[in-house]
């Protein structure tokens, strides 16, 4: 049930997920990459490190709605979550994230939120070489 206060609480409920859900393709189990090619989440943290991208949500939380028409009706913002995955990797890459900085700055976050998620997430350096390996062969 939403209240006239929900979006008070959504900058905090953005920061929940604080490992990687069971289908994060950033996952260093058998789940690894999965549903996405390795460039593109080489872009992601690459994004990520740049400042081009402030965040990447997890995909579970991204709630879009279309029409018999293909347009889009909702698209909820709202509701979506930073993905753990993605911000433990950056993280490990020596990267912070622009909402990860502002989430520290605001309080929303600490310091640790997301050093349970780093074990569980692929090493920066083999998305590197799965990127190479992908330019040359």
């Amino acid at each position: 049930m939403s209240s006239d206060n929900d979006h008070l609480d959504a900058p905090k409920r953005q920061f929940s997920l604080k490992i990687p859900c069971s289908s994060c393709p950033f996952r260093n189990d058998d789940q690894k990459f999965m549903g996405l090619h390795p460039e593109r989440l080489s872009s992601i943290i690459a994004e990520l490190a740049s400042g081009e991208a402030g965040t990447f949500p997890c995909h579970k939380t991204v709630a879009r709605v279309y029409n018999d028409e293909g347009k889009l009706v909702e698209n909820n913002v709202m509701k979506r979550k930073h993905c753990a995955g993605a911000m433990a990797v950056a993280l490990k890459a020596n990267v912070m994230p622009q909402i990860v900085a502002a989430g520290l700055v605001y309080g929303l976050i600490e310091v640790n939120h997301y050093d349970e998620a780093k074990p569980l997430t692929i090493e920066p350096h083999e998305l590197l070489a799965l990127h190479r390996k992908n330019l040359c062969c």
